[in-house]
């Protein structure tokens, strides 16, 4: 069979404006895909040309059986991005990531930072594991207990998982929803993911970066505490720490217009959004959309 594209592998979608000098790109984190992303790429489709894409494992992809031994590091994933930036020749694009979307991101940049002119976190974290001198929320055996619950009770591990993460328990649709994303990987490569994102470690990554930076933090976020984004603010040059009024790991759901304001902010672009302009066009995502908050 012949080699897929870029566009093909990762299911890339191309919307908003398709004229547009500027381009945003955004990367997804555990357990969603790229449909994540709709309610807030609407805020920008008049102005930007938006490429939306799944990582391997996630949405419309199709891991092979060799997924475990290409994907056990986040590096990999950065490969792919910067494959479908290439690809479509990206220069100066911002883009958004959320988890390890972000860190997706922050490794592409330090890799090619002209490809990207303003790179924004949600929810980021270089490193879960706590250190003598670095607190990053969990221990060896934290990550030993949620291995084995993946492995052996993997239901009961997306419920505890997806409201922990949530942490709207006054929307507890939400939840539901994300529960739902999260039963969509197959238990062994939801291991795989899981193993490559908490045993990573790019603290030494941090000083490399170049490209100006915004970080998105949730006021309570059990699994990237606070101390995690001050850290990535202290490590990155030209960074900015936005903390918004959010509860929860995926602020991009819960409270997407707080990130869309935070955004609009370091970007510099007014609060109002206008009408986008009989010129741009928008296609359809193979996936169901996100719940509105």
């Amino acid at each position: 069979m012949p080699t897929p594209s870029p566009l093909q592998k990762n299911n890339v979608h191309i919307v908003g404006n398709l004229s547009a000098d500027n381009t945003m790109i955004f990367v997804h984190g555990l357990g969603t895909d790229q449909t994540v992303w709709q309610p807030i790429a609407a805020e920008f489709e008049a102005t930007h040309r938006i490429i939306l894409f799944d990582n391997m494992g996630a949405g419309a992809t199709t891991p092979d059986e060799d997924f475990a031994l290409h994907y056990h590091s986040i590096d990999r994933y950065a490969d792919d991005l910067l494959d479908i930036c290439g690809y479509l020749q990206i220069e100066n694009a911002v883009i958004v990531g959320h988890s390890v979307g972000a860190m997706i991101s922050l490794l592409a940049a330090t890799q090619y930072p002209g490809c990207f002119s303003h790179l924004i976190m949600i929810g980021a974290s270089p490193c879960y594991l706590n250190h003598p001198d670095y607190s990053g929320g969990f221990t060896s055996a934290d990550l030993n207990n949620i291995y084995k619950a993946v492995t052996h009770h993997f239901d009961d591990w997306v419920i505890d998982f997806a409201s922990s993460a949530m942490a709207n328990h006054d929307k507890p649709h939400l939840s539901i929803y994300f529960a739902q994303t999260i039963r969509s990987f197959q238990p062994e490569f939801m291991l795989t993911v899981l193993s490559s994102i908490l045993n990573s470690d790019f603290r030494d990554r941090l000083p490399s970066v170049v490209t100006p930076t915004l970080i998105i933090q949730s006021l309570n976020d059990v699994f990237v505490p606070l101390q995690v984004a001050t850290y990535l603010n202290n490590q990155i040059t030209n960074s900015e720490l936005s903390i918004i009024n959010a509860q929860g790991h995926l602020p991009h759901i819960s409270a997407h217009p707080a990130v869309v304001d935070a955004i609009k902010a370091f970007l510099h672009i007014p609060p109002t959004l206008t009408a986008p302009p009989a010129a741009a066009v928008r296609t359809s995502c193979s996936n169901s959309c996100s719940p509105q908050a």
